[in-house]
């Protein structure tokens, strides 16, 4: 089956498929300031979806996108091809460490979780015609919104940002280059 879906329904019949057979799909969101993501799929929920993110045929932890934000989602033969080389790739990691985002049922139970067991997301936000990406600790959470102390990419600390749930397009959480600028800035510490 070789298609690319933009009804509801059927991004949900290709999301169970590859959740099901543990087969990579190709997510394009709505957004023009966002990027195409590729994954396995994790936990299909009424609001959001999860993938387990698969980057060069290899693991890079896992992206959570609001349903909303689904332009259409591709099953075909290229990601088949992906499927069957990420599978003979010595390097690939079960998404067992990912276990826990199956038990979420919401946005905000997912960055209530990532709050609770001190993970420090990539918050990506769409802001009228354009992408900004928030990275940092989760600091505070409201039924509406949730604050990052955030830091750039030169390695400083900015400040305590605010972000809407609804204004959400991708939560990145454990990609390789989290795990390793989240473990420098935590060695830095916050600022007071």
């Amino acid at each position: 089956m070789s298609s690319s879906s933009k009804t509801r329904g059927t991004i949900d019949r290709h999301l169970n498929a590859s959740k099901r057979e543990r087969s990579i799909v190709r997510i394009e969101p709505f957004h023009a300031g966002s990027n195409r993501i590729d994954g396995i799929v994790l936990v299909n929920r009424e609001s959001f979806v999860a993938l387990q993110v698969i980057e060069d045929f290899e693991d890079d932890g896992a992206a959570v996108i609001p349903k909303g934000t689904v332009e259409s989602v591709r099953r075909g033969p290229f990601e088949r091809c992906a499927t069957a080389v990420y599978q003979k790739t010595p390097t690939r990691r079960e998404a067992k460490r990912f276990k826990w985002l199956t038990t979420l049922r919401t946005l905000p139970d997912v960055v209530r979780y990532l709050q609770a067991h001190d993970l420090w997301p990539a918050v990506k936000i769409a802001d009228e015609d354009e992408t900004i990406v928030y990275v940092g600790k989760v600091t505070k959470l409201s039924d509406a919104s949730f604050a990052m102390w955030c830091y750039d990419a030169a390695g400083e600390w900015e400040r305590e940002y605010e972000v809407e749930y609804d204004e959400v397009i991708k939560v990145e959480i454990d990609s390789r280059y989290l795990r390793h600028f989240n473990r420098y800035m935590k060695r830095k510490g916050l600022p007071r």
